[in-house]
């Protein structure tokens, strides 16, 4: 008898932990990014989500449509959340989920309870809104109002938000995206009982200068605002000169070819020269300046095009591979671009083609090896390594080597 009921807790004991299991990898498994009842916004979201480097999954609870990423974290989560609402995504027919349960607090009047969520909510929505552009770090503090069933007309949610950044930033972008984010992540919370807060860190001028810069990157990748990226590059150059000299002059001349493009649309000469002007280094060490236009996926497309207009482009090959091995080694937790073999193996195509057509020469053996090398094909990269005939050219060219003044290269920023 004794046995069997140890055999019985056992029992009992295995299903509760493997019941706990199941529930834990589930809830590891893929985290709910957005909720809604509309399937076209449902669709929207998760084409935006589907570019992100994990998969997503879409399903029905009822009536709603829950969007979420799988092999996630609430990290991950924050920053999708965030590319939502800066992309116009977020409308009113769409909620975030904030990692926190907010609808409990209407279960209970008790006030530790209500105090208690209080302090996750704020500690969870304050980590979310740290992955905005431009915020330092941010306190949310968001009031829950006692809610009785029996009250009618209940005191809203009231929130106040201390965002930490510096002056050089879009102080409006921020407020609106911090309003719209919490709005979508905080039922009954409106954009009106919102109040933001800000606090300027202290920032020399070259502090300032990259913040400019980087606001004027965005403006132009992201906003394809122009005149907004030069203003802010005019801004970075008159405090950094020496860095941010040539950045005003790119980006007029991708406005040039942007223009001549659209009057002269099958013209693959121009497209190639787009292409070269965003197949550059952002940052070089050899130049005391930079690159606004850097935009290797950019060069990729026009590359594509200008081929596409012309077979016999043959030249375009060795720039396409060029492009190719640099895209997507931008690393963060949910990158829209994220190196991987396919880009390794579009690189390889395109030398291949190069050689094929225009034939072989000591650079591009060693670009075409580099690129075997890392797609681990030691055979076909000693190959090519074979083929070269000029011991230097093994030698790598992106280390600069200092001369008898001492040269340091420029740190990238």
């Amino acid at each position: 008898m004794k046995k069997n009921i140890l055999i019985s807790l056992a029992i009992l004991t295995f299903g509760v932990i493997m019941f706990l299991l199941g529930n834990y990898i589930a809830a590891t498994n893929y985290q709910v990014v957005a909720t809604t009842d509309n399937p076209q916004k449902a669709n929207e979201i998760q084409d935006a989500l589907t570019m992100f480097t994990r998969p997503t999954i879409r399903y029905i609870d009822g009536s709603k449509y829950m969007i979420a990423i799988f092999g996630t974290n609430k990290k991950q989560v924050d920053y999708a959340a965030v590319e939502l609402v800066e992309k116009g995504i977020i409308t009113d027919d769409v909620s975030l989920n904030p990692n926190v349960d907010v609808y409990l607090y209407i279960t209970s009047t008790k006030p530790k309870k209500i105090q208690k969520l209080e302090k996750k909510l704020n500690r969870a929505l304050s980590k979310r809104l740290s992955h905005i552009d431009g915020i330092y770090s941010a306190k949310t503090d968001i009031k829950i109002p006692m809610i009785m069933f029996f009250i009618e007309h209940p005191e809203p949610i009231t929130a106040t938000v201390t965002i930490n950044t510096n002056k050089a930033f879009d102080l409006d972008r921020i407020s609106n995206t911090t309003k719209s984010l919490l709005t979508a992540s905080v039922p009954s919370l409106t954009k009106e009982n919102i109040k933001v807060n800000f606090e300027f860190e202290a920032c020399d001028n070259k502090c300032l200068a990259k913040t400019y810069y980087g606001q004027a990157k965005r403006a132009l990748l992201t906003d394809k605002d122009y005149k907004k990226a030069i203003k802010n590059l005019e801004k970075a150059e008159e405090l950094e000169p020496q860095t941010y000299s040539n950045s005003i002059k790119y980006l007029k001349k991708l406005i040039e070819l942007n223009k001549k493009l659209a009057n002269n649309p099958n013209n693959y000469k121009l497209y190639i020269e787009r292409g070269d002007l965003q197949n550059i280094e952002e940052y070089s060490m050899f130049a005391h300046n930079s690159s606004i236009t850097s935009d290797y996926q950019g060069a990729i497309e026009d590359y594509d095009k200008a081929l596409e207009l012309n077979p016999n482009a043959y030249e375009v090959y060795e720039k396409l591979g060029d492009a190719y091995s640099n895209v997507g080694w931008r690393r963060c937790d949910v990158c829209k671009l994220e190196r991987n073999i396919y880009d390794e193996q579009h690189a390889i195509d395109s030398y291949e083609k190069s050689i094929k057509y225009l034939g072989g020469n000591d650079m591009i053996y060693k670009k075409l090896a580099d690129r075997y090398t890392a797609a681990k094909d030691k055979k076909k990269a000693n190959e090519y390594y074979a083929k070269i005939k000029n011991p230097k050219v093994l030698e790598d060219p992106t280390v600069p080597k200092p001369d008898k003044s001492g040269f340091k290269p420029l740190k990238r920023l």
